[in-house]
């Protein structure tokens, strides 16, 4: 049997990201005018389509919203569970307002992050997601954008106060409707997110926790 380690013997090091490659910007019209996104009120998602993502509780939303609002959802990846998204939409009757990319370039990942206007992260509340970090989280926020997430532990915990969390359709629903009708929230959120990346999860200001760390040891 393993014992377990003392917590004092252990730091976290946890993940970053570069905002020299993830920054507000970004060629947001050509990507919106590629991806047929129009003038639409845009929610989006960038990351591997697998068993571990959960999208049905935000396109019930969408569908309930449809008739009242102009909106799209960009979803930026693909993976095993590509099929399985389309014929939920088609299902729904929302395939009309989901444009899904497929894989592009990683250094093209910030000029799609560009194009929306909200991002998620829509985890299965399992075990593993609740546990989870999503690198994905400060690619959003280092591009200015406000993130709705799951009810991820962590972020629950550390980051409630700049992150939106939610799990059932109608929570989903009242989130876009208040950001939706509401561009100066968007723009306080998105930079109030930029702000706490830059100042806590840049990879700089993650190698000197690492380098300190190593030093005492």
């Amino acid at each position: 049997m393993i014992s377990k380690v003392p917590e004092d013997k252990m730091v976290i090091i946890p993940n970053g990201v570069d905002t020299n490659l993830f920054h507000e910007g970004g060629n947001r019209d050509t990507i919106r005018k590629a991806c047929g996104l129009g003038d639409s009120f845009t929610i989006g998602y960038v990351g591997v389509l697998r068993e571990w993502v959960d999208f049905q509780p935000l396109f019930m939303a969408v569908q309930s919203l449809k008739k009242k609002l102009d909106l799209k959802i960009l979803i930026v990846g693909s993976g095993p569970e590509r099929e399985n998204l389309n014929k939920l939409t088609v299902n729904l009757g929302i395939d009309d307002m989901v444009i899904f990319t497929g894989n592009v370039p990683y250094n093209q990942v910030p000029d799609y992050i560009s194009a929306m206007d909200v991002c998620t992260i829509p985890f299965k509340t399992d075990r593993v997601a609740k546990d989870s970090l999503p690198l994905k989280l400060f690619e959003y926020m280092a591009c200015g954008k406000p993130v709705i997430s799951s009810k991820i532990d962590v972020i629950l915990e550390e980051m409630s106060h700049i992150v939106c969390c939610c799990e059932t359709p109608e929570e989903y629903e009242e989130i876009i409707m208040k950001y939706y009708h509401n561009k100066n929230l968007l723009d306080t959120c998105g930079k109030a997110g930029q702000k706490y990346v830059s100042e806590n999860y840049t990879w700089n200001s993650i190698s000197n926790l690492l380098e300190s760390v190593l030093k005492e040891v």
